[in-house]
Order: C-alpha cells, then sequence, then structure tokens
C-alpha cells in the first residue's frame, strides 16, 4: 500500500492476498472494490457522508443473531448448572416437544453420574429386554425421588420415583438431575430428579407446534409413530395478563426380542479335548427369551397463568399421562450345575468343535454320566450299615445316561421289595431314577 502526494492510495494485492484482505475487511467493502483492488488500479479516497455513516451504523447496529434450537438448549442447560448452587446437570428441549430422545429414560442417560438398564424389573422396570430403557440408577444407587414442575410425584412401583417410562418426553421443556441436598428440596434417595414443563409465560409470542416422527423396526417390521402438538396464547385483559396453553402426546412403539444367554463355562474332563491335560470347558447352562410388546403411551397437559401485577403470578397445571403395554413372551432354559456324578458333556461319538484354548463351540450336549461312583448319590455299595437287598449301583461309566439313587426315608428298611409280606405298603427306601439323557426345559 502506498500512499501518494495527491492524496490518492494505490493498493495491489496478489489474488491470495486479495483473498484474506476480504476476509479481514469483510464487513462494509462490496465484492466490487475488492476485485478492482485485486487489480491494482488506484482509487482515490473521497470523505463520506456523515448522513450516510449513520445510516449504515444504524443497520449493522439492527443486525442480529438469534440462537434456537439445539445451541440455545445447550447454552440454558450450561447456564442452569452455572447458576446452581448445588450439583445440578440438565438436559433442554431444543423446542416444544423436542427433547432429543424418545424416553424420559434416555434422556436422563445423557447426564454424567447416570446410567439406566434394559432389564431391570425393579423400581418400575420390566425384566424382559426394553427398547427404551427402564428403571435408572444415579452413582450406581437405584433410589431416587422424583418431581413434576418442584413437587414430588411418584408411582406405585415399590420405590420412591416414578415409573420413567410411563413419563410423555413430549410434554417436558427439560429434565433437572439434583446431585446433592438443597434445603428447599424434599429428602430422599440417592438424587432428586425435577421433570419440567413449559408454562404460557415462557414464551413472548403466539406459538403452535407439531411434532411428527416414527420409527422402523428391523425384526418386529412395524413402523412406530409418535405425535405431540402444542397452542400456547397470552392476553391482555382488564384484570391483567393471562396465559393458556394446552400440550396433547401420543406414540406407539412396536418392539421385539430374542435373546440367548450361554451359561458359565466348567471345566471337566472330556475324551475328545483338544488340550493336554483332557480337560475341556463346557457351559453349563442355556437360557432364551423371546418378547414382542405393543406401547401405547397417551399425554396432555395443559397450563393456565395469570399476571394481575408485575410482582405477582398464578399457575394452575393439569398434567396427565397413560401407559399401556400389551406384550407376549416366552423363554426357557436348558442346564444343570455340574456335580460329581453328572454334567453338561459332549455327546460321545458325536462331532464336536473346540476353540484353541479348549473351549466349546459346536457340537451336541447332555447331561450325562461323569463316570465317578459316589456313595449315597449313585451307589449305596459300601454303606456298612445298608441291609443287602438295598445295596445298588446306578450306573457309573462316562457319557451314558445318568441316574441317581432315590431316597425314601419314610420306607421300613427291613422290608426286601423283592420278596415283601402281606401288607407292605409299597414305599422303597432307595431306587435308581430313569435314565436321563438331558435336562427338561423349563418354560
Amino acid at each position: 500500500m502506498v500512499q501518494r502526494k495527491d492524496g490518492t492510495i494505490k493498493i495491489t494485492l496478489w489474488e491470495g492476498q486479495a483473498a484474506m484482505f476480504a476476509k479481514k475487511f469483510s464487513v462494509g467493502v462490496s465484492s466490487v472494490a475488492l476485485a478492482i483492488c485485486g487489480a491494482g488500479l488506484v482509487l482515490p479516497a473521497y470523505a463520506q457522508d456523515a448522513g450516510a455513516t449513520k445510516a449504515s451504523d444504524a443497520e449493522a447496529t439492527d443486525e442480529s443473531i438469534i440462537v434456537t434450537a439445539r445451541r440455545q438448549a445447550l447454552k440454558d442447560a450450561i447456564s442452569i448448572k452455572r447458576d446452581s448452587n448445588t450439583i445440578v446437570d440438565s438436559v433442554v428441549a431444543d423446542d416444544a416437544g423436542q427433547l432429543p430422545d424418545n424416553s424420559v429414560t434416555e434422556v436422563l442417560q445423557r447426564v454424567s453420574g447416570v446410567s439406566i438398564s434394559r432389564f431391570a424389573g425393579a423400581n418400575g422396570g420390566n425384566t424382559a429386554f426394553q427398547i427404551e430403557g427402564s428403571g435408572i440408577t444415579v452413582r450406581g444407587l437405584p433410589f431416587n425421588s422424583s418431581m413434576l414442575n418442584g413437587r414430588q410425584v411418584f408411582s406405585a412401583n415399590g420405590a420412591s420415583s416414578i415409573s420413567w417410562n410411563e413419563v410423555t418426553p413430549e410434554l417436558m421443556a427439560g429434565v433437572d438431575v439434583y446431585k446433592a441436598a438443597r434445603a428447599d428440596l424434599i429428602e430422599g434417595g440417592a438424587s432428586l430428579i425435577n421433570l419440567r414443563t413449559h408454562v404460557p409465560f415462557d414464551f413472548k409470542d403466539t406459538q403452535f407446534n407439531l411434532t411428527l416422527g416414527g420409527s422402523y423396526g428391523t425384526q418386529v417390521k412395524k413402523n412406530s409413530p409418535r405425535i405431540s402438538a402444542m397452542y400456547s396464547k397470552r392476553f391482555d385483559t382488564g384484570i391483567g395478563e393471562i396465559g393458556v396453553l394446552w400440550d396433547l402426546a401420543f406414540s406407539r412403539l412396536y418392539q421385539q426380542s430374542s435373546n440367548l444367554q450361554v451359561g458359565a463355562m466348567f471345566g471337566e474332563y472330556a475324551p475328545t479335548s483338544v488340550r493336554e491335560d483332557g480337560l475341556a470347558f463346557i457351559p453349563g447352562s442355556f437360557n432364551w427369551n423371546y418378547n414382542r410388546s405393543k406401547r401405547d403411551r397417551y399425554g396432555a397437559y395443559q397450563a393456565i397463568q395469570w399476571k394481575p401485577s408485575s410482582n405477582l403470578t398464578l399457575t394452575n397445571t393439569v398434567f396427565f399421562s397413560q401407559y399401556i403395554d400389551d406384550s407376549y413372551g416366552i423363554s426357557g432354559n436348558l442346564g444343570k450345575t455340574p456335580s460329581a456324578t453328572i454334567a453338561i458333556m459332549p455327546v460321545p461319538g458325536s462331532p464336536v468343535e473346540y476353540d484353541a484354548n479348549g473351549a466349546f463351540r459346536k457340537g451336541t450336549l447332555a447331561a450325562l454320566a461323569t463316570g465317578k461312583s459316589v456313595l449315597f448319590q449313585n451307589t449305596t455299595f459300601g454303606s456298612g450299615w445298608l441291609p443287602s437287598h438295598y445295596e445298588i449301583d446306578c450306573g457309573a461309566t462316562y457319557g451314558t445316561p445318568s441316574s441317581s439313587v432315590l431316597w425314601d426315608w419314610s420306607a421300613n428298611a427291613g422290608i426286601d421289595p423283592s420278596n415283601p409280606p402281606a401288607g407292605w405298603d409299597g414305599k422303597i427306601l432307595a431306587q435308581c431314577t430313569p435314565p436321563q439323557h438331558c435336562t427338561k426345559p423349563q418354560r
């Protein structure tokens, strides 16, 4: 840049320098002027009109950036945490009916120190797998208090908190998790969770929000819709300002879960083992579960506010939530804890596959005899006090159907079942159970 004696300024920029110049002085500089400067032309300097300067300053002042949606929600959550006098974390809705998840439990999962369970049967949960989650823990403790707009609420679930899967998230404006006690909060539990809803005076203008959404389950092969609508309006009347708000929500969820759980591996002798010590690691049990359900959740909310004076606001709210679940499930288990006489093992003579460590991978399993004779379990020989007619052996050959001694201590040991006297009651002190190849599945 060179200033000449006649008052003009010569600015010569290469292409890259022109781009940097544009970035630094983009406000109030036209693209045409930058192009001329980039070409290396000489421009005379003229004095600007004072009126034009004021007008341009006014236009710049009127331009403002309004932050909304997710960024505003994060800003509000940070403000709550910063301004609170106790340990609190918050999740704020982007807009009416737009919490970031489809259930309150999943919303709470976003807070540090909060975890949810998808199998919890306590605290309002269900033992079947739950897609949306059920039951929460804060800092590892499951019993927590719950509030709705600062007032304590709870469900008939044997705990001090509400059943979180019954709460309609579309009606919520935010969720606050208090991790420490405060004088104005009701004590009880490891923490306190406050669900907040909108009120009419939260909005300056008339609001109408309609939210539609849905999901598709690849297993259940059905669509799950959800819809919510909110209307809010403020009125200036002769008795003060009045605001009304109505919020309705409905969601339906089809879900299906199928799972198979393999029990603990037990080390046992197996002729087919790939290990030098002859051990194989065989699972002791198998559990399976199939669950299919349809969940409908209805929610309705009304809020009325009246502000008769600048220092007095009266608020009335009505909150309704209903949760209907129709489910069908089937489950079972197969297995047995190994003992000295019976264990789950690969069927002798059938194909079996192990990994490099000797753990079972593929084959046919059954509960069979281990080949060991254990007194009073599968044999009575060597007792020293039983009569000869009760000396029996139920078989102890490895891999054969298992059998054990069945005792009836109400029988008379002195009576020989093979030659009973007249009037014998038919009771036998010891006898072998029928051979069994596997354990009976339980439903």
